[in-house]
């Protein structure tokens, strides 16, 4: 699709949290109490994504949303990740299969409702959940919104700038490699994490969340 995309000269926006972040998001029961602590999980430790990225030479953006999982109340949500202390720990980065990690742990737990909607939205290819919002309906809270935006990640880094042509010939674009090696893929993954969290803390006051704590997964 990117591909196709590139050809017509046009852009493709991805979430990379994916269905897996439907089902970590949790409102907070004081939403309105923006001074209480409040771990935001994320699904952003996408490896295939950070790929794509190096083989077409698409620019990412980092980008997060505050406010945005006190907007509904759902009734499965999947078991939570452990919190983890300190979130950039090189071995947070250094499996490829991080992003199976939560899950796996989850199933030796036994049943859980929240899990089996997740495993089930997989299967269809959507989120299958139960929210709703004010007065048991699915009308939306109405939480402080403020998106930002970070400054692009460019996938391959070159003194002087990038010579290579987009797939049409028409602009200049970031250095595409058609095989990416692992360390390059977990190298772009960690400038791009590290965004994430830069960007979090950078306006996490002034978005009304100065309490806020981020963990990606």
């Amino acid at each position: 699709l990117l591909h196709g995309l590139q050809n017509q000269n046009e852009n493709l926006f991805i979430l990379p949290g994916g269905v897996a972040e439907i089902f970590l998001s949790r409102r907070r029961s004081t939403h309105h109490d923006t001074t209480l602590s409040n771990t935001q999980t994320i699904k952003a430790r996408r490896y295939g994504l950070m790929k794509l990225a190096l083989q077409t030479g698409a620019v990412l953006y980092p980008s997060f949303v505050f406010g945005a999982s006190d907007m509904l109340d759902q009734l499965t949500p999947s078991d939570p990740p452990p919190v983890v202390e300190n979130e950039k720990d090189e071995n947070n980065t250094k499996n490829n299969n991080a992003n199976e990690t939560t899950t796996s742990n989850n199933d030796k737990k036994g049943f859980s409702f929240g899990n089996t909607m997740q495993k089930l939205s997989r299967k269809i290819g959507g989120g299958l959940t139960l929210y709703y919002g004010q007065f048991g309906l699915p009308i939306p809270f109405t939480p402080q919104l403020s998106m930002v935006v970070g400054d692009p990640i460019y996938p391959v880094v070159e003194a002087g700038g990038s010579t290579m042509k987009n797939v049409t010939g028409d602009k200049v674009t970031c250095t595409r490699i058609e095989n990416p090696t692992k360390e390059q893929v977990e190298e772009l993954m960690e400038r791009y994490v590290n965004a994430m969290y830069g960007l979090f803390e950078q306006y996490k006051e002034e978005a009304g969340y100065p309490n806020e704590k981020l963990q990606i997964i």
